[in-house]
């Protein structure tokens, strides 16, 4: 296991018992088809995570491909060299 993700997990069990964590109230909103909506709504709600930081470096770590992790909708656009010249 990553460290990364053992770091994201202790995150979680050390949060305090009714500490409200976006994505487990609603699962879809983090997983499903995302639409524009749907994208600026989880982000809205993401400042309220605990443990967001550790949310997003799982997922880079682990190589999401979809969702909202931490605040980023993946897979994450990279910008191309082109648009650096």
């Amino acid at each position: 296991m990553d460290d990364d993700l053992v770091t994201l997990q202790r995150a979680i069990r050390g949060i305090g018992p009714g500490v409200f964590l976006p994505c487990w109230a609603e699962p879809d909103m983090w997983f499903s088809d995302l639409g524009a909506d749907q994208v600026v709504a989880a982000r809205e709600c993401i400042h309220a995570c605990p443990v967001q930081p550790e949310c997003l470096a799982a997922a880079i770590a682990g190589g999401e491909t979809a969702g909202i992790w931490g605040g980023v909708k993946f897979p994450r656009r990279v910008p191309s060299q082109a648009a650096d010249r």
